[in-house]
Order: C-alpha cells, then structure tokens, then sequence
C-alpha cells in the first residue's frame, strides 16, 4: 500500500503564495519530485510482478477545501476570508477535486 500526492487534489488548482507554479508546496521538490496518476502506477507496479487492488482518491468536502484555501489568502480581515472561503467554495464546486492524496493498494503477483 502506498499514498503519493493526488494529481486531481484541490490544492493544485490555485496558485500558492510561496510558489512561482500553480500548484503547492508539497508538488516542488524536494518533497515530490514525480507526478504519478493511477495509471501510471498501475504501468510501474506491474512490471515489478504487482497487481492492483484498489485505487482511491482522499475524499474532500468542498466546504473544507474553501476554508484552507480562504485561510491561506493574504487577507487580514476576517470578512475578506470569508469572501475568500466564498469564492473558493464556488470556484471548487464547478471543478472536480479530491483531497491532498492518492491511494493505491497493490498485492505481489504469486504470493
């Protein structure tokens, strides 16, 4: 079993404050320096004699993911947050978005 960042994850959809791409901190190297989707894994796995057994996506209520986004704006006041939160929620309602992870559960070929 194993979790890497998600490619559909929320956080990738708005450009983070400390970085110069759109997409978050923990995307930049050094703490990911692969970008992998189900299918890749599925590709990599197999030719190491694994076979898939599940694959999922850390489920994320839009309401949550708008309240970290509006909680990492540069914004001071607390009203301005919650336009913010607002506007995230909205935003990340039209878009198809999942938590910060992906899962993936893979069994040994013949054991």
């Amino acid at each position: 079993m194993l979790g890497c960042p998600s490619s559909r994850r929320y956080t990738r959809a708005f450009q983070h404050p400390d970085a110069s791409v759109p997409s978050d901190f923990w995307d930049c190297p050094p703490q990911h320096s692969l970008r992998w989707t189900p299918a890749a894994l599925e590709a990599f796995t197999s030719r190491h004699g694994w076979a898939v057994r599940h694959v999922a996506f850390e489920p994320v209520e839009p309401v949550h993911a708008a309240a970290h986004l509006g909680g990492l704006s540069e914004y001071s006041s607390k009203w301005t947050r919650r336009a913010a939160t607002l506007y995230y929620r909205l935003r990340l309602r039209l878009g198809c978005a999942t938590g910060i992870r992906l899962y993936y559960r893979a069994v040994k070929l013949g054991h």
